[in-house]
């Protein structure tokens, strides 16, 4: 007989603000910074493969996946009138002539905790395209971006790149 025990020893919440977001720019990783609502989706890829001896009944295993990737992030405007640049890598992978080859980003998603040891099994990486459209369009709200990454083949399972938050200096005068 089961017993219900609510208590799960050594254990801690996990919170949604606990994930992270990096786009490679130039052959290097930078943190997508300023994000909020990451959703990461999988579907699987499935084909018919039903005979006789499933009895009428679907078979349809997995040959694949389809992945996606969405997220909102706050525009930030930097002295020079740039954007960040991670945002700017962004807005340039959805510009006109971004197409074929240019159109596609390597990103890296990843269990970020603010707190503790990160789950070493969930970081995964992939190549996709972007879709980018302003999120906030009325009168006094901060401006961000909801973007829409379309995956190309499957993700990658990877080591989780996340080694701990690394703390801001203030110069001092």
């Amino acid at each position: 007989m089961n017993t219900y025990d609510p208590s799960i020893e050594d254990s801690q919440y996990g919170f949604s603000y606990e994930y992270g977001v990096d786009i490679e720019i130039a052959g290097a990783w930078q943190p997508i910074r300023r994000i909020t609502g990451v959703d990461p989706q999988v579907t699987p890829v499935t084909v018919e493969a039903a005979t006789y001896d499933d009895l009428g009944s679907p078979n349809s295993p997995k040959i694949g996946e389809n992945w996606t990737l969405g997220f909102q992030v706050q525009q930030q405007r930097l002295a020079s009138g740039s954007f960040t640049e991670e945002v700017e890598a962004l807005l340039a992978l959805a510009e006109p002539d971004a197409v074929g080859e240019l159109a596609f980003g390597r990103f890296r998603w990843y269990d970020k905790p603010a707190d503790g040891t990160p789950n070493p099994d969930h970081a995964f990486e992939g190549e996709g395209t972007v879709q980018i459209t302003r999120a906030q369009t009325g009168n006094a709200e901060i401006g961000s971006w909801t973007v829409s990454i379309t995956g190309r083949g499957r993700r990658k399972k990877i080591a989780n790149p996340f080694t701990g938050w690394v703390e801001e200096t203030v110069p001092t005068p």
